[in-house]
């Protein structure tokens, strides 16, 4: 009857509103959480994320991959804790659910594969670690393209796996990571078209050049070669799109410098030829 008939309308819409609460809550806990990561305030981020976990949980009960990106954030901020076990359970799960889904997002499996490798290089297994490195880069390439600065972060993930061992193959990528941040922030200030841009990609980047010149710049020595200039190109367009102006100045000059070197280092180098 029509009583019946409205009452069952009305608890369906109730039910649609209600999941719809909560999908929008779970993104935003994500987001929340995943911009103190980017921040570098793990313990913060633990708790957001422990709450958007129980979300996706009860949202994805009988989907497990629809948890993954919970997962592999609550992983990311214990590993931040430094809490290795919650990290390593967190993630394997994550994993396990990716490994049972038929069309696994690469977006998704290149953020684990990520944290799966910062996990295994803190427990000092390295062969396990590069696996899952490379595999942030395949599917980094895949998801946004092999010039993509996802792609370029997990360049600089692997080349800090190498730079205690083999200095020379961990300055290999990450020359290849300053040159892929390089290339895509030259587009942005070409077009204005910001793209893969967003503020967390933006802090995390930032954090990397600044590794990146500590290491190519300040203990190395010159001439140094022509991707070392990108890497501090790269921090100046980088600190001025996000408009530090003083910081891009500051490396603009830091970048004249390094240029001058290395175009010395090669007039010697043709002069003793």
């Amino acid at each position: 009857d029509y009583g019946s008939d409205e009452s069952s309308r009305k608890g369906i819409m109730a039910l649609a509103s209600e999941s719809t609460r909560l999908q929008n809550t779970l993104v935003q806990r994500l987001n929340e959480g995943d911009a103190l990561l980017a921040e570098q305030r793990p313990q913060e981020a633990l708790e957001v994320l422990l709450e958007a976990h129980s979300i996706a949980e009860s949202i994805y009960a009988a989907q497990p991959s629809g948890q993954v990106p919970a997962l592999t954030l609550l992983g990311s901020a214990h590993l931040g804790c430094g809490q290795l076990k919650a990290a390593e359970k967190c993630l394997t799960q994550a994993h396990w659910a990716v490994m049972k889904c038929e069309y696994p997002s690469s977006s998704q499996q290149h953020l684990l594969h990520r944290q799966l490798g910062q996990l295994y290089f803190l427990k000092g297994m390295a062969a396990e670690a590069l696996t899952h490195m490379a595999e942030d880069v395949y599917h980094a390439s895949i998801a946004d393209g092999t010039t993509s600065l996802q792609v370029g972060l997990g360049y600089f993930t692997m080349g800090s796996l190498f730079h205690e061992s083999e200095a020379s193959k961990g300055a290999v990528y990450f020359h290849q990571a300053a040159k892929t941040w390089f290339d895509y922030l030259q587009s942005v200030l070409e077009t204005d078209d910001y793209g893969q841009l967003d503020q967390c990609t933006g802090i995390r980047g930032s954090r990397m050049l600044d590794h990146l010149l500590t290491v190519l710049v300040e203990q190395s020595s010159a001439p140094f070669p022509p991707e070392t200039a990108q890497a501090v190109m790269a921090a100046a367009m980088l600190a001025w799109l996000r408009h530090e102006k003083d910081a891009a100045l500051s490396y603009l000059d830091t970048a004249s410098e390094v240029l001058q070197q290395t175009r010395e280092g090669a007039d010697r180098d043709k002069m003793e030829q």
